[in-house]
């Protein structure tokens, strides 16, 4: 995690922050708010709508850092 903060993801950040900030506040402090907030936002029928964003912009910067992939075929069969 620590050198997630150099990839392009986070270069308009770095316009305003340093690099070790940018590792600081955006990566660790925001993932922290949102890991601990989203069940709430994602709950109360008012706050959906912002859960609902804040959640899948969070799974569309994951798909664009890391080559995750599937781990199992259908049938529960490894891949090779």
């Amino acid at each position: 995690m620590e050198h997630l903060s150099r990839h392009w993801l986070f270069s308009p950040f770095k316009l305003v922050l340093s690099e070790e900030m940018t590792s600081l506040l955006v990566v660790h402090w925001c993932g922290l708010l949102l890991d601990l907030s989203a069940g709430f936002l994602l709950f109360f029928d008012a706050s959906r709508p912002v859960g609902l964003l804040s959640v899948s912009y969070f799974h569309c910067m994951n798909s664009q850092l890391f080559s995750i992939g599937q781990s199992l075929q259908p049938g529960g069969r490894q891949e090779p």
